[in-house]
């Protein structure tokens, strides 16, 4: 079979088929509605020899994962609470694990945890705060993290499948830290017409006196710049 997600053209509803590579036949075994927007990942994934499927989706408004049977019967939801699963980075059938990042202990941060196909509750496998971004390997076996925040540039290390450091594979480059007058990033807070907490980054330049009017650049995004 071929497995095909089909999204309307503008983009409230998003069909899984399968399709009989054969005939040409196909039958929908999993739908997603919205009356706004559906958000399109790369999160499916085949299980069990295609007897079984990982899907996100965020019906109840953020993203979790959920496990499937082929014929569209939920068998499990793997992640649930007010936050949101942002990537599948890996799935180890062997030990039975998902491996995914979120942003569980902060909007403003982001971690890789592991959880059983099963729904038992998650392990989280990153330690220090920051944001996270990570490669893993064929089996799941080893993994490389890079990691930042907002005063350490970069670090690169691989780890073991349960979190430990193996070594380090790129220490962080502080020159341009140390080169240039480059002030720390500062996270503000400014509020929504309807009081949401929206998150924004501001950068001073060099030589900021306070009190001292200066032009500045707004950049508007929906993701962790």
């Amino acid at each position: 079979s071929l497995a095909v997600q089909r999204l309307n053209r503008i983009q409230n509803h998003l069909d899984l088929l399968l399709a009989d590579a054969q005939t040409g036949s196909s039958r929908v075994i999993l739908e997603e509605a919205d009356p706004h927007w559906i958000n399109v990942t790369n999160d499916l994934r085949f299980l069990k020899n295609g007897q079984e499927f990982l899907w996100s989706s965020e019906r109840d408004g953020f993203r979790h994962l959920y496990r499937y049977s082929a014929d569209g019967r939920q068998l499990a939801q793997l992640t649930r609470g007010d936050w949101e699963v942002t990537e599948v980075t890996g799935v180890d059938e062997t030990a039975g694990q998902v491996f995914y990042l979120s942003t569980q202990e902060s909007p403003l941060e982001r971690h890789l945890y592991r959880v059983k196909p099963d729904g038992r509750p998650p392990q989280k496998l990153s330690k220090a705060p920051g944001v996270y971004s990570v490669s893993m390997a064929p089996g799941c076996a080893y993994y490389l993290a890079s990691f930042s925040d907002l005063t350490t540039p970069p670090r690169r290390t691989l780890h073991r499948s349960d979190g430990t450091e193996w070594a380090v594979f790129q220490e962080s480059d502080r020159k341009p830290l140390e080169t240039y007058d480059l002030l720390p990033a500062e996270i503000v807070q400014v509020k929504a017409p309807d009081a949401t907490p929206l998150q924004a980054r501001l950068l001073k330049p060099a030589g900021f006196q306070p009190g001292k009017k200066y032009p500045a650049i707004v950049v508007v995004y929906g993701c962790l710049l």
